[in-house]
């Protein structure tokens, strides 16, 4: 394995958490960064495995049964995935057997520690998939981690497990005489709409109570995620532009730097994981590659339907940049105060109200400085990865507008409501000037 190699283990006793949709695409996204990385299911229901595309195999194959049993010095251990740059030791059927034989076994515990240093394969990181208890295998990985990531999702019994976890790895280090792991808190499955006041306030109870170790990064609540595992991939390759995707890429990102820092205080000096590591373009990097191996016809990774969606956002790109130049709009500081002024002195309901009446280029400052953009390219970005389809059938017909000031279009503007989209009896003329501009429908043609 390789000298500075990180090993991440993904630890709950809890199941329902985002465990493995974390482990796998945590992976995924280390290896979009160029990387070598293993990920080592130790899971018994092999859920990361399938993840990656591979079944539960057999004893004697290979994969973490045989990692466990014979160290990891024989050939056909870790098996390379489709995806570059990230191999798999991928569970077996009878792994839930060997974790009762290894709680009778002498040194049954450090068994993982010691064959991940055997592999003569290097890797960068390793990422452990550990299954919801904290038997054997779990203690196995939480030993041979240097990191221990535990996804915390809103739940009345989170915070309690959180600190049960917690106490558990300070006396399992204490008994094995080895430094404890370090505890980051990743706060998954954040939801939008329903209590969102419970959420915020057990997120603040967590930060409190757990400070710096808690990510900064949240995962939010997105049921592609189990899309994705029923179509065995990654959420980073299924949707690489949803909000949740996003959201795992900037937890890569995070957690990398975490790790830098951790290597610049132990050593006093530069000791970068990546030579000329910039979070920023790095997280750039990272979701351009992922992108770039779903839309490229010639990938193995190649998915048409996520393509067309890709092509669909850059055709909506296209045209706010239209709309920009045709508009001449830049983003005034003058815009932003009279906006906050407004909200202040006039309240929220007449803002809106008066909004519908205004001109259209005064409509496209207000939703360039509501969502903070610097440009309405960018306003139109973030309204598109909202996924709000009646937000971005707003955002096409203003930007068709820009190059197309046909009666029909002004018509169908008019009568767009911001809330509800466009409402009959006006809808057939917006239906009519989408079809004439070649379907520029969200999505799909």
């Amino acid at each position: 394995m390789a000298e500075h190699s990180h090993i991440i283990a993904v630890a709950s006793q809890k199941g329902g958490v985002g465990k493995t949709a974390t482990a796998v695409n945590l992976a995924t996204a280390l290896a979009a960064a160029g990387r070598p990385v293993l990920l080592v299911d130790c899971d018994p229901q092999g859920n990361a495995s399938a993840n990656v595309g591979f079944a539960l195999i057999a004893s004697g194959e290979g994969g973490t049964h045989q990692l466990l049993t014979e160290g990891g010095n024989h050939q056909g251990v870790v098996w390379q995935t489709r995806i570059p740059d990230l191999w798999v030791a991928p569970a077996s059927l009878n792994l839930t057997q060997l974790e009762a034989d290894l709680s009778t076994k002498h040194e049954g515990q450090h068994r993982l520690s010691q064959a991940l240093q055997a592999l003569s394969q290097p890797f960068d990181y390793v990422v452990i998939d550990c299954p919801p208890s904290l038997g054997s295998l779990t203690i196995n990985a939480l030993l041979a981690a240097d990191r221990v990531l535990v996804p915390l999702p809103y739940d009345a019994y989170a915070l309690q497990g959180l600190r049960h976890l917690d106490q558990f790895m300070a006396n399992l280090a204490d008994a094995a005489q080895k430094p404890r792991p370090v505890l980051d808190v990743l706060l998954t499955m954040q939801r939008q709409d329903g209590d969102t006041q419970g959420a915020k306030t057990l997120a603040a109870t967590v930060r409190r109570s757990f400070a710096d170790q808690v990510l900064t990064t949240e995962i939010p609540y997105s049921p592609e995620l189990a899309a994705a595992s029923v179509l065995g991939r990654p959420l980073l390759l299924h949707r690489p532009r949803s909000t949740a995707a996003s959201a795992y890429v900037g937890l890569t990102v995070e957690l990398v730097q975490r790790l830098e820092d951790a290597a610049n205080r132990g050593s006093g000096a530069m000791h970068a994981i990546g030579d000329g590591w910039n979070p920023v373009a790095a997280q750039m990097a990272i979701a351009s590659r992922l992108v770039a191996w779903v839309t490229n016809p010639t990938s193995p990774l190649y998915d048409a339907e996520a393509a067309t969606e890709h092509q669909a956002a850059l055709r909506a790109s296209t045209l706010a940049h239209a709309a920009e130049r045709t508009f001449g709009l830049r983003r005034h500081t003058w815009v932003t105060a009279g906006l906050v002024a407004a909200a202040l002195m006039l309240g929220p309901l007449l803002f809106f109200a008066t909004a519908r009446l205004a001109p259209m280029e005064w409509r496209v400052k207000a939703v360039t400085a509501i969502t903070g953009a610097r440009t309405p390219w960018e306003a139109g970005t973030l309204i598109l990865a909202r996924a709000d389809p009646r937000a971005q059938k707003l955002l096409l017909l203003a930007a068709t507008l820009a190059g197309n000031m046909s009666p029909a279009l002004a018509e169908c503007l008019d009568h767009t409501d911001f809330e509800h989209g466009p409402v009959l009896p006006n809808q057939m003329p917006c239906l009519l000037s989408l079809n004439i501009t070649q379907g520029l429908t969200p999505g799909r043609k």
